[in-house]
């Protein structure tokens, strides 16, 4: 059984614990980072039944078909009020990502990414996550 070592920090003493009892957060509030290329953009409309009554929606979200080097994902939507920052829906809207790289930061919600930030890269820049590993 491997184990992960902690800081305590009532006592700043090092702790281990074995990895079954680490704490892990839902599919849907960890932040996945793709890195890869848009395809294509397609403006769709939020389906009737998959809305809530009395919760206000966006008039219309994207599909961007993409090409992502380091998991299986073809698909990632794009909903204004999901997004950390406005430049990136007017990015999408004006077409601004053509032959750009980007490293896109996304929620996994029932099966499907929602983005919510993005940053683009030079186009041979190396990814390292927050372990020191590249991806």
């Amino acid at each position: 059984m491997t184990e992960t070592t902690i800081l305590n920090t009532n006592n700043n003493q090092p702790t281990k614990i074995p990895n079954e009892e680490k704490i892990k957060k839902p599919r849907q509030q960890y932040k996945y980072e793709l890195v890869g290329r848009i395809t294509e953009k397609r403006k769709r409309k939020p389906s009737a039944n998959n809305q809530i009554e009395g919760k206000k929606y966006d008039d219309y979200f994207y599909q961007l078909n993409v090409v992502i080097e380091n998991k299986e994902v073809n698909k990632i939507f794009v909903f204004k009020s999901s997004l950390e920052i406005e430049k990136v829906w007017q990015n999408i809207e004006a077409s601004e990502y053509i032959d750009k790289r980007y490293l896109f930061y996304c929620y996994n919600y029932k099966g499907l990414y929602r983005l919510v930030n993005w940053k683009e890269l030079a186009n041979q820049e190396t990814v390292i996550n927050s372990y020191g590993r590249d991806k």
